[in-house]
């Protein structure tokens, strides 16, 4: 191998993402020689399509070219923020690797300092995130939620200098990946107040960076071995075999964090069905049964 094609999507969260990859791997072979080979997906294609329960765009509307650019053998891996990435498996295609996992909080990014409790009444709030919507009106029913496309950057400056939204809410792995939290960073630069939200559960698998590959490709796959978290995973592995359990996409409605617990997994979950909503949690040996535990509670209901 001449060279590891990393294929990433092009936006500064992405390219970050990948720039992650590359010095976790740099660490561990000196000699190693990356390229960077930018895909654009088609959610990147269509900024003014909206995402959420309702969206037109298919399951992987982030990954699916990623994904088809590794089939065709034009790319070594792929780089995928792991929430984005669907629960069903694409024959020929396996996660290499899933690195250690960010904070996987939810921030608030407000013009006024005091986070959520201090927001107008009436206010309007934005989010890409049906979960993140239906969280926001559980703990305050009287706000406006709008939707909103873009990258971060994107969607902060919006908010900077949009008179009529008073906040959105963004993952804080993201700010923190993009620097936009520290001072000096691009939150301070707008005059933004960061948040975090500690009553929200995260999308399952936010925070995680997944790295994919050929199933054949041994060689590939092993060089990946040293960088994957194996905690990270069987975390993940919940959340995400929870979501497949109930049917859904990185669209749905659904929260879940999974966190190592003593030897065991700790799951907790929270699932919002129109003005319907669930939690539940279990602690259990491993993924698969705490997972099970937790859709059995839901199932109950």
């Amino acid at each position: 191998m001449k060279s590891l094609k990393i294929g990433t999507r092009g936006s500064d969260l992405a390219l970050a993402q990948s720039l992650i990859l590359q010095t976790a791997l740099s660490r561990i072979y000196p000699k190693l020689s990356m390229d960077t080979v930018i895909v654009r997906t088609q959610a990147d294609m269509r900024l003014d399509t909206p995402l959420g329960v309702d969206s037109p765009f298919d399951k992987g509307a982030f990954t699916k070219e990623l994904e088809t650019a590794l089939l065709r053998k034009r790319i070594h891996v792929a780089v995928h923020s792991l929430k984005d990435l669907p629960v069903e498996d694409v024959p020929g295609l396996v996660v290499g690797a899933i690195l250690p996992r960010a904070s996987c909080e939810d921030f608030l990014i407000s013009k006024q300092d005091g986070g959520l409790e201090a927001l107008p009444r009436g206010g309007y709030v934005a989010t890409g995130s049906q979960r993140r919507k239906s969280q926001i009106l559980r703990h305050r029913p009287d706000l406006v939620v709008e939707g909103i496309r873009g990258n971060v950057a994107t969607r902060l400056s919006k908010l900077a200098r949009t008179s009529r939204l008073c906040a959105i809410i963004v993952a804080r792995a993201g700010l923190e990946r993009l620097y936009a939290l520290v001072p000096g960073g691009l939150c301070e630069k707008l005059g933004l107040h960061a948040q975090a939200l500690k009553d929200f559960l995260p999308a399952p698998g936010q925070g995680a960076i997944a790295v994919q590959v050929l199933e054949k490709d041994e060689r590939t796959r092993q060089l990946l071995t040293p960088v994957h978290d194996p905690t990270t995973e069987e975390c993940v592995r919940a959340e995400r075999l929870l979501l497949k359990k109930l049917g859904g996409g990185c669209h749905s409605a659904l929260g879940a964090l999974a966190q190592p617990l003593a030897g065991a997994i700790y799951l907790q979950a929270a699932w919002f069905q129109g003005t319907f909503f669930r939690y539940a949690q279990a602690t259990a040996s491993n993924a698969e049964e705490v997972a099970t535990q937790v859709f059995s509670t839901f199932s109950s209901r």
